[in-house]
């Protein structure tokens, strides 16, 4: 494992972590939708203020842990009352929107200029992975 290089790793990890949120917003979003008719925003701006704040990798990791964590809580919630559906899925939402801000510039502090654009494009296109086989999951 030292012959990998960390920025490939990184790399790895931020792109399952994508694939990762897109299945889960896609796929519960579905399904949600059809019991609650929920909405889930972003707001891009005060994700990236609190990369800048907490810093990134740890905004990014508590983004996949919380909606991990939702993902676990939404069956239990789906036999009770809705609004702990709705109040589960809009931390999950608010999370999910503080990725994409801030992860860009992680990406840009570890990837050598030469690499950027290689390894920007497979952390990005992740999420096109959902669109293809995530459904499958």
């Amino acid at each position: 494992l030292k012959c990998i290089p960390a920025r490939v790793v990184l790399a790895i990890l931020c792109a399952t972590g994508i694939i990762e949120l897109y299945i889960s917003r896609t796929n519960l979003s579905i399904a949600i939708v059809e019991m609650v008719q929920i909405v889930n925003e972003r707001d891009d701006i005060l994700g990236g203020r609190l990369a800048e704040n907490y810093g990134t990798k740890n905004l990014f990791g508590a983004a996949v842990f919380v909606d991990a964590l939702g993902n676990f809580l939404i069956p239990s919630a789906t036999k009770s009352n809705y609004v702990y559906i709705m109040i589960i899925r809009s931390i999950m939402g608010f999370f999910q929107g503080t990725c994409f801000p801030g992860l860009h510039a992680m990406l840009s502090h570890w990837i050598p200029k030469q690499e950027f654009s290689r390894f920007i494009a497979f952390v990005y296109n992740s999420k096109s992975y959902n669109d293809k086989d995530g459904n499958r999951v």
